[in-house]
C-alpha cells in the first residue's frame, strides 16, 4: 500500500487536539471535532488515562499515534488499534532495538511492561509495503496505562482500578478487580465479609506473568518467587499494597 492511499483512509479518523505528544504541540481549529472526539469509546478510554486519541501520517511516512490500544503482543512485535467507533485501524508497532520506551510519567520503560490491554502511543517510521495491519518500525512508545511512577521495594503504592504500578526491577502490578463481600449495616451476616484485590504481576523476577489476591482478612500477605506482597488498607475504590523483595 502506497503511502498515499494510507494517507486517504487515514484521514476518516485523523483528529487535531490541543495538547502535546512527546513534546509536539498540536494544534485545534475545530471545535466540532472536539465534540465529536467523545462519541469514541476508544478515546474516552484513552483520555482516562491522560492520552488523546489521534493519527498523524507525514507526506514523508513519518507516523505519530496516539491513544491505541494494545491487542496482542509476539515477539517484538506489539499489535495495536486505533478504533473510531466502526472505523478500525490495525498496527504493526515493530520494536527496534533503538526504540525508547517511556511510561506515563515520562520514566524510562520497557517492551516487558506493555500489556494487552494498555493505552500506548508510538512514533516512528511507516514500513511502505503492502502490509495489514499497517507497520510501523517504532523509535519511541509510550505507555499510558503506567499509571504510577517508579516504585521502590518496602515503600506502599496506592492503587485504584486498572491502575499499574511499576518497581525499580521492573516487576508490574496492576490492580485488576476490587470485590466488597462486607456485611452491609443493620443486616446479620454469618461472617462479616472483607475486601479483597486481584491483582496483575509481571516482570522484575517473575517466571511467567500471574494473578494474586490480597484482602483485609483473609490472605493479608503473599509469598510469590522472592517477593511478598502485603494488603496494607482498601476501600471500596482503591487498595494500598507494599512489595517486599528478598
Amino acid at each position: 500500500m502506497k503511502i498515499k492511499k494510507l494517507l486517504y483512509v487515514l484521514s476518516a479518523v485523523l483528529i487535531l487536539g490541543s495538547v502535546a505528544f512527546f513534546g509536539h504541540a498540536l494544534a485545534n481549529t475545530n471545535n466540532e471535532k472536539d465534540e465529536d472526539r467523545g462519541n469514541s469509546e476508544q478515546a474516552k478510554e484513552a483520555q482516562k488515562r491522560g492520552s488523546t486519541f489521534e493519527v498523524h501520517i507525514s507526506n514523508k511516512g513519518k507516523v505519530n499515534v496516539q491513544g491505541a490500544k494494545v491487542t496482542a503482543i509476539s515477539g517484538n512485535t506489539i499489535n495495536a488499534s486505533t478504533s473510531w467507533n466502526l472505523v478500525s485501524l490495525n498496527w504493526a508497532v515493530n520494536v527496534l532495538p533503538e526504540t525508547r520506551f517511556i511510561r506515563r510519567f515520562g520514566s524510562k520503560s520497557a517492551l516487558t511492561e506493555v500489556s494487552v490491554g494498555d493505552i500506548i502511543g508510538f512514533q516512528g517510521n511507516l514500513v511502505n509495503t503492502a502490509t495489514s495491519p499497517i507497520a510501523v518500525n517504532a523509535t519511541i512508545i509510550k505507555d499510558w496505562s503506567i499509571q504510577k511512577k517508579n516504585a521502590s521495594f518496602s515503600k506502599t503504592a496506592t492503587l485504584n482500578l486498572n491502575d499499574r504500578t511499576t518497581f525499580s526491577d521492573g516487576l508490574s502490578v496492576m490492580l485488576k478487580e476490587i470485590n466488597d463481600s462486607r456485611c452491609p449495616e443493620d443486616v446479620q451476616c454469618i461472617s462479616a465479609g472483607e475486601i479483597s484485590g486481584i491483582f496483575a504481576l509481571s516482570g522484575g523476577k517473575l517466571s511467567a506473568s500471574k494473578e494474586i489476591r490480597l484482602g483485609t482478612v483473609n490472605n493479608k500477605s503473599v509469598s510469590l518467587e522472592g517477593y511478598t506482597f502485603y494488603l496494607k488498607s482498601a476501600t471500596k475504590t482503591s487498595i494500598t499494597i507494599k512489595v517486599e523483595k528478598k
